[in-house]
Order: C-alpha cells, then sequence, then structure tokens
C-alpha cells in the first residue's frame, strides 16, 4: 500500500551529502529499499515523503541512518518526531 513518512528535525547538516536520514526497508532478506528520506535543516524543520510498500512486504524496518561526519567533533542532531500514515 500507499504510506506517508512525514519527520521533525533540529540540527542538521546543510550539506545533503552529510544529512542523516530515514530508510524504509521490506524486513524480508535480500530485497531492495522501499525508499528514502533525508532530514532537512532548519529550526524543527519538517521532512515528508510517500512510499508504496510492495505486495509480499508484510514486515518493514524504518531505519535512521547516520553518515561519517566530515567535521572532526562529529555530528549532533535531534529528531523531534517521525510518523507513517496510511494514504
Amino acid at each position: 500500500g500507499s504510506y506517508r513518512l512525514t519527520t521533525t528535525a533540529s540540527g542538521i547538516a546543510a550539506e545533503p551529502g552529510d544529512r542523516p536520514y530515514w530508510m524504509l526497508a521490506c524486513a524480508r532478506p535480500n530485497t531492495p529499499e522501499i525508499g528514502r528520506l533525508d532530514l532537512v535543516p532548519g529550526r524543527r524543520a519538517r521532512a515528508e515523503g510517500r512510499f508504496q510498500v510492495p505486495a509480499g512486504c508484510g514486515g518493514q524496518y524504518l531505519i535512521l541512518v547516520t553518515r561519517p561526519p566530515v567535521a572532526a567533533e562529529g555530528m549532533k542532531a535531534d529528531v523531534h518526531d517521525v510518523a507513517i500514515q496510511r494514504l
């Protein structure tokens, strides 16, 4: 079915390649990811994405993926909320 993923976060890196992202994946082994949603910079910035879960994918994982920081001090960010809604 069709789903919408929304999230709000603060302290996200300005460069797209440095931003963490949500990845939605089927729980079955050896299946491709369903989609990604980058967190966006700004104070309590909202990001939204729509995903189509394929037939036969009865369970999914929602994974927050962080990328190695370029700066030596590392990365710090706050995720305020995340929601998945069936469309």
